[in-house]
């Protein structure tokens, strides 16, 4: 009893205890399990119809199509072909999610057996087929052998385990992956469309019609009267009226998330002192540079293009070099020349040089362990053996060896690009055709043989020596604290204009900008201002962003406006529906005058005149046309003109550019059969035609896509 006593009086702080021990259970289960909420929404690149794409997800697709692309090219990504890239995947994930929702529910799926009918059986795709990697070198034509030939080299290769080419074989993985699941997306879009093409389909009156229209086309005499021949102070618009219009044409303010701003560059260029500095450091330079006996080590040791042992043709020497280069003679020097921004002095390595400027190559690669391998092959291969057999047959390298080897036209600049060695390039290049060279490598193992050569021209060997004045720290320095101090002062809209305008700078306003619009302006990597605009405030100034290539532009941005994923508002186009309503007005008063003045002017001639207006004539209009000659894009008059009867003076138009008045001069009519038929296939090839793009934009208005990208790139 005294026990219980002693926990009653102490009830209040038990209770309290315990609450304060519940509440950290769940505080704490709560925590741990936010932090894992908060992590997955910062990996949320976008969320499209419930569906979220993550990050890591994201980027296994951009580096799957970086992949494709490096393989059809033979190029690396540079920041533009990067962002193609990226913008490719997000569309191919909103196309690929709101597709497949749609047939999934519809029942709609692309077999196993169809897809393999579609990649490597007896229907294969376009896709598959167009692609140069599965090419008969022979024909030049797809060849189905080639396709198999690489898949069952891509499935050895896998097998085989080979660290050494573990890389190229996943690549080569996830370009037929790719590949794959393309033609999988396109069969079920093509099923897809086509069951809609079913419930969007001419019938014989719609066809009749169409014929019957296509059949006469008409010329006209035409006069009118402008919109600015009245005053706009004469007419009135009341803000109800203003409302009214947006809201009957409210769909065409329909917008995706955008902002406005304007923004001031600061160009980081060298100064005086930096092109001093340079001049005399590339003075100081000469005389070595005219007698080293090593003068590969001493470019490469001191200029900022590299020495490159290859002849070079005129079209690739710089112009104002030309003349020196093909008119001097081995071991004659020039300069310093400034070019741009740049001091060079020249040598002349080799001249006279007599040699193809382009060559057809093919080649067999083995590994460095298969040296004997390499001589059986090059004495088969000389006496008469099918080359391109043999590198299908043995080639290690499957991007080339599915072609029978084949390379194709190379320049010596590209060979060296693509890692092979000067050496083996001039080798290559004074070769006969049908030689083989015989190229062993600690790597690997070439053995290369030139199919073709352009004629020989005229190349010279030459030695730059190139400094490029840049901007010294210093002048960075000075340059950024301009750029920073404008910031400071430039701290909303109005300051921005006023101290922009105080020091001569040019302000640049941009509007409506895509969050994932790929730059600025021109400026390159300038996507950071875009981030800074996400989050900003309307008014507000960025700090100082170093933009351009290699930070050469410095940037200060205003944020103006941003706008949110639906419709304009009302403000921001108010300017826009005045001006139609204006023009509307206008119209009305214009087509009494004209109704008044064709009481007593039954003719176009008559009627100009009566208004004091110029006649024009339009010609071969018809209810087809788009536009003509000066009468340019008027549908309402074109319309009424091809459907009116000659010689009878029209009822006034109102167009966009004015209120017109017409006549029929003369009319054409064909006397073409009418095919119900081939009219209807007709228009149903122009309906199907635009039905997977119109498809498509129905999908994406309807669903529901948040668009993270600006967050991450």
């Amino acid at each position: 009893m005294a026990t219980l006593e002693k926990i009653r009086s102490k009830g209040v702080f038990l209770l309290i205890v315990v609450g304060l021990a519940m509440f950290a259970f769940i505080i704490g289960d709560f925590l741990n399990s936010s932090k894992t909420f908060f992590g997955e929404q910062k990996q949320k690149v976008g969320v499209i119809d419930g569906e979220t794409i993550k990050y890591t997800d994201f980027m296994d697709a951009v580096d799957q199509l970086s992949t494709v692309y490096k393989i059809e090219t033979g190029q690396q990504n540079g920041d533009e072909m990067s962002e193609q890239i990226r913008q490719q995947v997000w569309d191919n994930k909103v196309t690929e999610i709101l597709l497949g929702k749609q047939t999934e529910k519809l029942g709609m799926a692309v077999s196993k057996d169809e897809l393999k009918d579609l990649t490597i059986g007896n229907h294969i795709s376009p896709i598959i087929y167009s692609r140069r990697a599965f090419v008969d070198p022979k024909t030049g034509q797809f060849s189905k052998e080639a396709l198999l030939g690489f898949l069952a080299s891509l499935d050895q290769a896998a097998k085989s385990k080979d660290k050494q080419h573990a890389d190229e074989v996943k690549e080569y993985q996830q370009y037929w992956s790719f590949l794959e699941n393309m033609v999988k997306q396109n069969a079920l879009q093509q099923k897809y469309n086509t069951l809609l093409s079913k419930t969007i389909t001419a019938n014989s009156l719609d066809a009749k019609f169409a014929f019957d229209r296509s059949q006469t086309s008409v010329n006209v005499l035409y006069t009118m009267q402008p919109y600015f021949t009245i005053p706009d102070g004469a007419v009135q618009v009341s803000e109800n009226e203003i409302k009214d219009l947006y809201n009957k044409h409210k769909a065409r303010y329909k917008q995706e998330a955008n902002f406005d701003l304007k923004y001031v560059q600061f160009d980081v260029k060298p100064s005086k002192a930096d092109y001093t500095e340079v001049e005399k450091k590339i003075n100081g330079l000469q005389n070595e540079f005219r007698t080293t006996a090593d003068l590969k080590t001493f470019v490469n040791a001191n200029s900022e293009e590299k020495y490159i042992d290859i002849a070079l043709t005129k079209k690739e020497v710089p112009a104002f070099l030309q003349d020196f280069a093909f008119g001097g003679k081995t071991g004659d020097v020039i300069g310093p020349k400034m070019d741009n921004d740049t001091y060079y002095m020249a040598k002349i390595v080799e001249g006279g040089i007599n040699e193809p400027d382009s060559v057809k190559i093919r080649h067999i690669v083995l590994p460095d362990s298969e040296s004997k391998l390499a001589d059986s092959l090059v004495t088969v291969i000389k006496g008469g053996g099918n080359f391109a057999a043999l590198a299908q047959k043995y080639s290690k390298l499957t991007q080339t060896a599915a072609n029978g080897g084949e390379i194709g036209w190379v320049r010596e600049v590209s060979l060296l690009q693509n890692g092979f060695k000067q050496d083996l390039v001039t080798k290559i290049f004074r070769s006969g055709v049908n030689e083989i060279t015989l190229d062993k490598q600690a790597s690997a193992i070439q053995i290369i043989q030139v199919e073709e050569k352009t004629q020989n021209i005229s190349k010279v060997k030459l030695a730059f020596l190139a400094l490029k004045a840049v901007p010294s720290d210093q002048t960075r320095e000075v340059i950024y604290n301009q750029a920073k101090e404008f910031a400071t002062a430039a701290n909303s809209s109005a300051k921005f204009d006023q101290a922009a305008k105080a020091k001569g700078i040019v302000v640049r306003p941009i509007n409506g900008i895509d969050p994932n619009a790929p730059r600025l302006g021109n400026v390159k990597n300038t996507r950071q201002v875009f981030r800074w605009a996400n989050d900003a405030s309307a008014g507000t100034t960025s700090d100082v962003f170093e933009c351009g290539e290699r930070n050469e532009v410095l940037i200060v941005a205003n944020l103006i406006a941003s706008h949110q994923k639906g419709y304009r508002d009302i403000k921001d186009v108010t300017s826009e529906l005045k001006a139609e309503l204006i023009n509307d007005k206008k119209a009305e008063v214009i087509t009494k005058n004209i109704n008044s003045a064709k009481a007593s002017a039954k003719t176009v001639q008559a009627l100009a005149a009566a208004l004091k207006q110029k006649m024009d004539t339009a010609s071969n209009l018809n209810f087809f046309s788009a536009q003509a000659g000066s009468l340019g894009m008027e549908p309402a008059v074109i319309g009424a003109a091809s459907a009116s009867k000659p010689n009878v003076l029209s009822a006034p138009v109102k167009g966009k550019a004015g209120v017109y008045v017409f006549s029929v001069i003369n009319e054409q009519k064909r006397n073409d059969k009418f095919n119900p038929k081939a009219q209807i296939d007709m228009l149903n090839s122009r309906y199907n035609y635009m039905l997977p793009y119109m498809t498509l934009q129905i999908l994406k208005d309807k669903a529901e896509i948040k668009d993270n990208r600006i967050k991450f790139f």
